[in-house]
């Protein structure tokens, strides 16, 4: 999983980024259907649905707010010393 973030962070794509954070969010409303035992066609667009609102919410808040980034995308790390100071 390491060797796979550092190609996405190389790379920086915009495309690359998004289709990984719509993988994250698919993976993650199919496990919580799973493990709660739902009905998988009856609630799992929903569970995607919200999944996606609070996540890009977040990441929105945060990229845009918070770290104050020029691309909402931007994959780069953050230097340590730039989002404690």
């Amino acid at each position: 999983m390491g060797m796979f973030l550092t190609f996405i962070f190389d790379l920086n794509n915009s495309l690359l980024n998004i289709a990984w954070i719509l993988v994250m969010i698919a993976v993650a409303s199919y496990e919580s259907v799973i493990i709660q035992g739902l009905r998988f066609k009856k609630v799992y667009i929903p569970t995607i649905a919200t999944f996606a609102f609070a996540n890009l919410a977040m990441l929105v808040y945060l990229n845009l707010f918070v770290i104050d980034l020029n691309n909402a995308l931007d994959a780069r790390l953050i230097p340590y010393r730039d989002f404690f100071w």
